[in-house]
């Protein structure tokens, strides 16, 4: 992970300790990162992390339409755009940011978006039935005229 990357978990991290009793206080970055992965939804990071998973799952076709390597990939993606969002946070209020660190998690980001397709994937709901069955299906009966004698 990068330095600004972990710095900016610590940030984080260390705010929620405040206020929840010192949960992630002695844990080193990676681990605290890995935490927040595991988070309960309540904390920003969390929620966000799985706001991009989702979006991308929809829009690869839905889950089962993924693979578990592509959504472990989509897992990691949505990772990196969270650290890259908050070095780019950082940078927008004037904080100086190492641009080594914020090119590596952007290339990360190419990488891992062309593995997993920059094309959505249209989620099949229903198979279109065909011709012949729809036909049957829709058929109206033939209105006979009876003329009254």
């Amino acid at each position: 992970m990068a330095k600004s990357a972990l710095r900016s978990v610590r940030a984080i991290t260390t705010a929620n300790a405040a206020t929840a009793n010192g949960g992630y206080r002695n844990m080193r970055p990676r681990e605290a990162a890995l935490e927040l992965l595991r988070a309960d939804g309540r904390h920003l990071v969390s929620r966000r992390i799985k706001a991009i998973v989702r979006t991308l799952t929809n829009q690869g076709g839905g889950e089962d339409a993924l693979s578990e390597v592509k959504k472990q990939l989509v897992r990691r993606f949505a990772a990196t755009v969270v650290l890259t969002e908050r070095l780019e946070a950082d940078l927008a209020s004037g904080t100086a940011i190492d641009i080594g660190e914020h090119t590596l998690l952007t290339s990360t980001l190419i990488r891992l978006a062309n593995v997993l397709g920059k094309e959505r994937v249209a989620k099949v709901i229903n198979p279109p039935p065909d011709l012949q069955q729809y036909l049957r299906h829709h058929r109206r009966p033939a209105i006979i005229e009876v003329e009254a004698d």
